[in-house]
């Protein structure tokens, strides 16, 4: 029996095309929250990777013969983690406290959980209405979404031309 196994569906959410860029397709987005979706994104990911063990992964020996090793932050591109440092981390100190509601299963949801559900798993609004059990058809998820990157592009000193 030749049975093709499909992709996951993580998989299937992560190859269609991005729903930032969908939303700033359709107008929902500007690009100064576009900007800050992306970074979020670029910094998760690179949080993530420097977690990981790699070929970069030096152990350094030291006096009395323990190993070292560099912090996760420390292997992160130089760039990256000024953009950590600066601006989302600070964000997220904000973002992580806020509750956006609660989950079906009675789970707390932060404006941080819902930006990264959004910018890195690449879930829909109406995706996450239904995960997250909120009233559908009111926009909760892309207003909060919305006024969320508007924070982080505060935070960034990133300032929209009036």
């Amino acid at each position: 029996m030749n049975k093709s196994i499909g992709p996951t569906r993580e998989t299937q959410a992560k190859l269609r095309t991005s729903v930032i860029s969908k939303l700033a397709q359709a107008g929902r987005l500007d690009a100064f929250q576009r900007q800050a979706a992306d970074e979020i994104a670029t910094i998760y990911m690179a949080v993530i990777r420097s977690l990981m063990p790699h070929r970069d992964f030096d152990a350094v020996v030291v006096d009395g013969g323990g190993a070292s090793y560099a912090t996760p932050l420390e292997r992160m591109p130089a760039k990256v983690y000024d953009a950590y440092t600066h601006h989302y981390r600070p964000w997220a100190k904000g973002a992580g406290t806020r509750l956006f509601t609660r989950d079906v299963s009675g789970g707390r949801v932060t404006v941080l959980q819902l930006v990264i559900d959004v910018a890195v798993e690449n879930w829909g609004p109406s995706q996450l209405e239904t995960r997250y059990g909120v009233p559908r058809g009111k926009s909760l998820v892309t207003k909060t979404l919305q006024a969320a990157l508007n924070d982080y592009c505060q935070t960034a000193g990133w300032h929209k031309p009036t």
